[in-house]
């Protein structure tokens, strides 16, 4: 629902979510996410819908309770770090969602030689990889790569410039 062109979704029609507007402040998405402006973001859930921000968490993953409530699009609602990573990970993935999979343990030839063991390691792909879980897709690869885009202003010149990392 990141388009200035009108759309019809799953969720409903979403008209000029591009910008956001009242009658003395006019910001657009990017600029909204960079500064983390909570009016921004309680007057975009109003527009998609609160439900429907639930609804797009669900298919990002997260499995935490939410209440389709204002103060979710502020973050009131608590979800573990595995479900938050994996939803970013499906927008870094074009789109496409997978289960996430904590690492237990490493281990490489030596470590696991024993036929014992062999349950316990994985076996990794011809590329030396390990077999991924089938993934679904979430949303399309337009809207994946306008988030990343968006994200990337964050980091770049928003609230998120601590972290930025010059290439």
């Amino acid at each position: 629902f990141f388009s200035s062109r009108r759309r019809h979704t799953r969720y409903g029609t979403v008209t000029g979510v591009q910008t956001l507007c009242s009658s003395d402040l006019t910001i657009s998405l990017r600029q909204a996410l960079a500064s983390s402006s909570n009016t921004a973001a309680l007057r975009l859930g109003r527009r998609v819908g609160l439900d429907s921000v639930v609804q797009k968490a669900r298919d990002l993953g997260i499995t935490s309770p939410l209440q389709p409530v204002p103060g979710l699009v502020l973050g009131q609602s608590e979800v573990t770090l595995l479900e938050l990573t994996a939803a970013y990970r499906a927008v870094a993935n074009d789109g496409l969602w997978q289960a996430p999979s904590t690492i237990r343990k490493l281990t490489d030839g030596e470590n696991c030689p024993a036929k014992k063991e062999e349950s316990r390691c994985r076996t990794p792909t011809a590329q030396g990889r390990v077999t991924p879980t089938a993934a679904r897709k979430v949303m399309s690869q337009a809207t994946a790569r306008t988030m990343q885009d968006l994200l990337r202003t964050v980091v770049s010149s928003g609230t998120g410039t601590a972290a930025y990392v010059h290439a």
